[in-house]
């Protein structure tokens, strides 16, 4: 039978911020499609196609004659 080792409240507590600020976020998942949660919630994100507006001036005599 294998020795019991003692933990030290701040090795427990480092562990556990470990797994999760770092292992849980890069460690992939089985139920996101084998992608990490970072990649599986940027995957999730939609699109945008979004452009500027654009101004034409082609019909500018048009509106303003007098110019």
């Amino acid at each position: 039978m294998p020795a019991v080792m003692p933990v030290s409240p701040s090795l427990r507590q480092h562990v556990e911020e470990f797994i999760e600020q770092i292992y849980n976020k890069v460690r992939l998942h089985s139920a996101l499609g084998y992608h990490s949660p970072e990649e599986f919630e940027r995957s999730q994100e939609p699109e945008v196609n979004w452009s500027p507006a654009a101004l034409s001036f082609l019909r500018h005599e048009e509106i303003y004659p007098d110019v």
